[in-house]
């Protein structure tokens, strides 16, 4: 492994920085400050050693302030952040002390504020492109979020939200993710991604020219991030198992590392486990400033062995991952073949959590506070959230200006229709708990999805969605400002979420929330609009509620599988939603 430290501190380290870990900033374009426990070599600090990211921005330049007789380092960045995005600032140990220690590295994350707003997304405007991987920045220096696909079509912003025009890599090969990095850090942003000579390694020159270099196929998901802390990225990556004899049931991951000038040294395993590998990640699990990985895993297909969920590698200083924790679906989740997986402090206590998709389910696992999750039965530490029929990608953002972190699953089918128009949904994030609050179609059944971001496409200050599969859908959350209480705010005004679980087996939670004291009737009917169960009608105060259905009828017997509608009406008004019975 590549190893560019010589005198690495113990005593040269980070005390604090604002904003804080995972908190949402301030303002849209916060001052960043860091407090170590030496003083520093101002000679030390540059763009590589002090590394600020935005994930729809890219790098960031900007002005160095020293400070506190030395002890501390002020940035202010010279361009804007784009709304919501995650921002994240790296200290490489090539930042020298007074007296000439080495930093110990440290990185950490923060998030950019939302306008208030309620959700209104826009029908789906249609691009060609798509494929596997997507990814929203910019990538021609212009301070708007571009979008970058598998299928070799790099989307270009033309400031207002809209992409007339494209760039293209005509050797992508579609079905593999692709991400972009400033590899060799010049200031263009690069790209990493399958294509038809093997992992190709493109370096831009931010107007549509890369100059690749090709690699083996080491890995069929991947990622980049400092793992070594030498501002510089690199690619860690898993591969799955053999589809030919003898059928190995064993996946690896592995990173390579960055040479410092954009080329990446053979790889170095971390692990392996028994199971198939489906997805990378990394965040800091345990706000050690260290960046660790997390990769999901199904059971081997040959011989059902192995992980089916979640793996966590700890790395526990720069770049060595001799820690790990394994969550089987089983104990830690209540489904089976997780596939997506999205990380954000999803309580506001400053810790990285948790959110996964599987086939007919979802949960949030929220961070015990030292990198560990609890299991399944520790209700404290997780959060059941509304799944789709099948599994189906998520991402996330404080898509209504509350600051906290909501969820976006796009791209599933409703109900177990398989030629069902593909929808999304935005599961609002109330207090650590998530409600389905927004749902539509993208397009027709054909419109197959297989990634999702969040990004202010426009610069106005409200986060959109952009969809890719066979095609880029992108939804705008268009700008109706609330005022206080606005969901709330118009007589006779009444919130029914969506139930949860839905689909359920024994029983499920529907919760509501009135403005006024009034009479609530809840009605369970059948598909052919026959009434099976009254579960509510009596005065209610204004407040929020929740009642449980069993899922039998008035009679007490149980319902049959099948879709039910459950009907609201409070003071003269009707809301209606679906559910299903699932035996």
């Amino acid at each position: 492994m590549k190893n560019s430290k010589d005198k690495i501190s113990n005593t040269f380290l980070v005390i604090s920085v604002s904003p804080g870990a995972n908190e949402i900033a301030a303002s849209p374009n916060p001052q960043i400050k860091v407090t170590f426990t030496q003083s520093i070599d101002s000679a030390s600090i540059n763009n590589i050693s002090f590394s600020v990211f935005g994930e729809r921005t890219a790098y960031h330049s900007g002005g160095y302030e020293i400070i506190d007789s030395g002890f501390a380092i002020l940035f202010n960045t010279l361009n804007d952040f784009n709304a919501g995005e995650k921002v994240k600032v790296t200290l490489s140990s090539k930042i020298i002390s007074s007296i000439g220690d080495s930093l110990k590295s440290f990185s950490w994350t923060f998030r950019i504020p939302t306008n208030p707003t309620s959700l209104n997304f826009t029908e789906p405007i249609v691009y060609s492109g798509g494929g596997e991987g997507m990814q929203c920045i910019d990538m021609n220096n212009d301070g708007y979020p571009d979008i970058v696909t598998s299928s070799g079509i790099i989307r270009i912003n033309n400031g207002n939200g809209e992409f007339p025009t494209y760039w293209y890599l005509d050797d992508a090969a579609d079905f593999y993710p692709i991400i972009v990095d400033d590899f060799n850090r010049d200031g263009y942003m690069d790209v990493f991604y399958g294509g038809t000579g093997g992992l190709t390694l493109g370096l831009g020159n931010g107007a549509g020219n890369f100059s690749k270099s090709y690699y083996p196929w080491w890995f069929f998901d991947y990622i980049s991030d400092d793992f070594d802390s030498d501002g510089y990225p690199d690619i860690a990556g898993i591969n799955g198992l053999s589809i030919n004899p003898p059928f190995d049931s064993t996946s690896y991951c592995a990173i390579a590392y960055n040479d410092g000038l954009g080329q990446l040294i053979d790889t170095v395993w971390i692990t392996q486990l028994t199971g198939k590998f489906q997805k990378i990640s990394s965040c800091d699990v345990e706000n050690d400033g260290d960046n660790d990985i997390l990769i999901i895993s199904h059971r081997a297909p040959i011989n059902g062995s192995g992980l089916d969920g979640l793996a966590v590698f700890r790395n526990n200083d720069d770049g060595v991952f001799n820690e790990y924790q394994l969550y089987q679906s089983d104990i830690y989740f209540s489904f089976f073949l997780p596939k997506f997986i999205y990380t954000a402090d999803f309580n506001n206590d400053g810790l990285t959590d948790i959110g996964i998709i599987g086939d007919g389910g979802g949960a949030i696992k929220l961070n015990t506070g030292n990198g560990f999750f609890g299991d399944g039965s520790d209700t404290t530490f997780i959060r059941e959230i509304w799944g789709p029929e099948s599994a189906a990608p998520l991402t996330g953002g404080d898509f209504n200006g509350n600051n906290w972190i909501d969820l976006a699953v796009s791209g599933y089918g409703f109900p177990f229709d398989p030629f069902a128009p593909k929808q999304y949904a935005v599961l609002n994030n109330n207090s650590s708990y998530f409600f389905n609050i927004f749902r539509d179609t993208i397009g027709t059944n054909s419109s197959l999805i297989y990634s999702t971001a969040a990004a202010d496409l426009n610069n106005n200050g409200f986060l959109d969605l952009v969809h890719a599969g066979n095609g880029v859908y992108i939804t705008r959350n268009v700008e109706i400002v609330p005022s206080v209480d606005y969901d709330l705010k118009l007589l006779n005004k009444f919130i029914l979420y969506q139930n949860f679980p839905n689909p359920f087996n024994s029983q499920t939670e529907l919760i509501f929330k009135i403005n006024k004291t009034g009479i609530m009737q809840i009605s369970i009917y059948n598909i052919i609009g026959e009434e099976v169960r009254s579960l509510e009608s009596k005065e209610l105060f204004s407040g929020n509620y929740k009642i449980v259905w069993d899922g039998k009828d008035n009679s007490g017997a149980n319902l049959s599988s099948g879709v039910y509608l459950i009907q609201a009406n409070f003071l003269g008004l009707s809301k209606t939603i679906k559910t299903i019975i699932l035996k």
